[in-house]
């Protein structure tokens, strides 16, 4: 999980990394490392690319990820479910925006795959 970039482990601590820190750690990867994308990583880095930098970024990361994005959607609403549940209204707000926001970044994923918008490689 360590190296999946979903947790850190140093001097017997373990904790979630948080998005911006996934989104370091797939920026930091080797070429040819995308087999090791979780669903958890990739949905964590789409919300932190939407908060930062809008729906074409986005797109673009979803475009690259390839058949695993069918359950990302699922997963957001999911934990959005369980932060509203717990009162946690700071930790849903980014979920609740990709599951808000999932029509467009799906649509504009779609037309990148088929060369339709310029994208900018993330992977």
């Amino acid at each position: 999980m360590v190296e999946a970039g979903i947790i850190s482990a140093k001097g017997g601590k373990v904790r979630l990394l948080k998005p911006p820190e996934i989104s370091k750690h797939l920026q930091d990867r080797k070429d040819g490392e995308s087999a090791q994308l979780t669903h958890w990583t990739i949905m964590q880095t789409l919300c932190h690319l939407l908060t930062d930098s809008g729906e074409e970024p986005t797109a673009n990361f979803l475009a690259q990820v390839g058949d695993k994005a069918y359950i990302i959607k699922e997963l957001a609403y999911y934990l959005y479910n369980i932060c509203d549940h717990k009162g946690w209204a700071q930790e849903a707000i980014p979920y609740n925006s990709l599951v808000v926001a999932w029509a467009e970044i799906n649509w504009l994923a779609e037309a990148i795959k088929e060369n339709k918008v310029i994208q900018t490689s993330l992977l």
